[in-house]
């Protein structure tokens, strides 16, 4: 809840997690007169991930010091406690330095960063944990922090390396903000590339008939598929042979797939798209013994799936005596199996129906709650039913792959208000079995404004450590991405919010937290308070241009920053209040809107249609 002073309190309890953090100040010099003695150490045989990962740590070290850091290979005989390392996933060296890995669970993700004697060791379980190690040892060693994809300070001007203990799993597995921005920036944020092995033409969505082609197998194998052929039959009809024999060739069949891509861990079984469903009499007396859930022999069916995927795996590992790689397999939950086989407890708990149907460790399950009501949290009322789905399905699975919205899709210039409640709904979904997180913003809009940067930002810190202190977080962003008219665009930001919130409660019919409300509507945005944001924003431009010490890049970076959040209170006086000015001033002002959009990279109206053809024709601009 806003407490009044422009900051928020979290009423939801903290969460278990993994971040033992144990920084202090060493004596040895990291790098110092434009020089270093250390270096960065992988392995002969690095993977492709650990590679990029040293060389982006190489990379920002020279963007904070000048200094590039060189990248070799090392035996382990030839280390000692004097050596001047980083070093990046050489086992051979973690031995030989005499440590062993933490006895937390770090996961896939999570990372041991440890100083012994003069070298810092970086251990691993998975490939996709280097992403953030490399991350927390910037932040460590010379303050970085990335507010934005276009925003980097290196906080710490000591050039000491500091003595680290760290033992850090993300709160989430994997996580992923879908909102318009890629690359370096996007690495360095900390957040996921897309996290499944692509399956043929299809990627990893609706993939079934990719990975059991009815073409190569109907005619052989009827009862491997409905009645309509436009589904599979997860109970191969009730025929037991066809039924082992349909497991052993899907689990060969995406065998195929994880074995062309050695970096990622997780990947898809799903249904095709559409609400068919098989008739046959296996599934109904399915549906009928599991209350009406069609969910229930696809469980069934994945968990075979996954034992033969995972005894492949095992035995692979013990041929070639290294690790058994980590494969998690995932279903969705969706139209007409999107209700799980539970039932409730008299306290409200749910349970399910019988030990068949609780998901393998590494079977997992993907929702996405279009329904909710995103102004609130998953903890709110108003949410009860997208909440007692996410529960209910938490019951039986402990590996939830969830997709959430966070923009309105209707009206991209708009702002979208979850700044208070996101992050408990974060809370929620961890509290409820999450593994992975994918967010959806602008997912095709190269800069949003409606303060969409702060959301990434927030989303870089909230999913990685869910304790995170929200206020913190405003204060840093606004100073980190606003520089010194930080204080001008956090006043519109505060007003804007409050304004957000004063009219869910005025208009709860209209303005509801649903992904797509009509919120372009002059009663919800009166001109003077538009004006008054206007204002502010020229006094922040003013402020910038006026502030000596800043350098040319620092001060275009900043201006470009505060134009983009003046896009929204332009736009509404654009659409909202034509009548206010004369033709030539309406005229001028919505030619530098469309100069400044195209500028800014913010071509998009709504999800599916652009600026350029629904709303500049209406204003017959002229072409520049």
């Amino acid at each position: 809840m806003d407490n009044g002073k422009g900051s928020i309190d979290f009423a939801q309890s903290t969460i278990d997690s993994l971040h033992h953090v144990n920084v202090t100040e060493g004596v040895d010099v990291f790098i110092g007169d434009n020089a270093s003695d250390y270096k960065v150490i992988i392995p002969f045989n690095a993977t492709p991930k650990l590679v990029e990962a040293a060389e982006f740590f190489a990379d920002y070290c020279e963007k904070a010091t000048g200094v590039r850091l060189v990248i070799e290979n090392a035996f382990a005989g030839e280390w000692n406690e004097d050596c001047k390392w980083i070093i990046f996933g050489c086992d051979n060296l973690f031995v030989a330095a005499g440590l062993i890995m933490p006895q937390q669970d770090i996961g896939a993700t999570g990372y041991y960063i440890k100083t012994v004697g003069k070298s810092v060791f970086v251990a691993v379980n998975g490939e996709h944990a280097y992403r953030r190690a490399v991350l927390c040892l910037l932040h460590h060693i010379l303050g970085y922090e990335r507010y934005a994809a276009d925003t980097i300070v290196f906080e710490k001007e000591s050039r000491k390396l500091p003595v680290m203990d760290i033992v850090e799993r993300p709160d989430f597995d994997f996580y992923t903000d879908l909102d318009g921005f890629s690359g370096d920036g996007y690495y360095g944020m900390g957040f996921d590339h897309p996290i499944y092995i692509p399956t043929g033409n299809v990627g990893h969505f609706h993939n079934s008939f990719v990975l059991l082609p009815p073409d190569l197998y109907a005619e052989k194998h009827p009862a491997w598929y409905g009645e309509t052929k436009e589904q599979l039959c997860y109970t191969a009809h009730g025929d037991k042979e066809e039924y082992s024999l349909m497991v052993k060739t899907m689990a060969e069949s995406l065998i195929k797939y994880i074995e062309s891509d050695p970096d990622k861990c997780n990947i898809t079984m799903t249904q095709e798209d559409n609400w068919a469903l098989c008739e046959c009499e296996a599934c109904r007396k399915s549906r009928e013994k599991y209350d009406g859930a069609n969910s229930a022999a696809i469980i069934k069916f994945t968990n075979a799936v996954d034992n033969a995927v995972q005894d492949y795996f095992q035995k692979k590992a013990e041929a070639l005596g290294g690790r058994k790689r980590e494969i998690n397999i995932v279903f969705f939950a969706y139209q007409n199996t999107e209700k799980p086989p539970v039932r409730e407890c008299e306290n409200g708990d749910y349970f399910p129906i019988d030990d068949s149907v609780i998901c393998n460790k590494n079977v997992g399950v993907y929702i996405a709650p279009i329904i909710a009501k995103y102004h609130k949290s998953f903890y709110d009322e108003i949410n009860i039913d997208a909440a007692r789905n996410m529960r209910q399905w938490g019951a039986c699975c402990k590996k939830l792959h969830v997709w959430l919205y966070d923009t309105n899709y209707a009206q991209y210039l708009f702002p979208f208000n979850t700044f208070e409640t996101i992050v408990d709904t974060y809370r929620f979904c961890k509290n409820v079995g999450a593994y992975y997180m994918l967010v959806e913003g602008q997912h095709n809009q190269d800069n949003a404004p409606g303060f969409m940067k702060l959301k990434d930002y927030l989303n870089s810190k909230a999913l990685f450590d869910l304790n995170c202190d929200y206020n913190k977080i405003l204060d840093d962003f606004f100073a980190g991405y606003f520089g010194p008219a930080s204080k001008q665009m956090r006043r519109f930001f505060n007003e804007m919010r409050s304004r957000l919130a004063e009219v869910e409660k005025l208009y709860p019919e209209e303005i509801n937290g649903g992904i797509y409300n009509n919120t372009e509507q002059s009663m919800f945005w009166p001109y003077s308070m538009l004006i008054g944001w206007m204002s502010l924003i020229d006094e922040a431009k003013g402020i910038i241009n006026s502030t000596g010490s800043l350098t040319l890049e620092q001060r275009g970076l900043y201006l470009k920053h505060i134009e983009l959040e003046s896009i929204f209170p332009r736009f509404a006086l654009l659409r909202l209040y034509p009548e206010c000015y004369t033709k030539e001033q309406f005229e001028q002002m919505a030619t530098a809107f469309r100069k400044d959009c195209f500028a800014l990279e913010v071509f998009r109206h709504y999800e599916h249609n652009t600026l350029e053809n629904c709303v500049f024709p209406e204003w017959n601009l002229k072409n520049d």
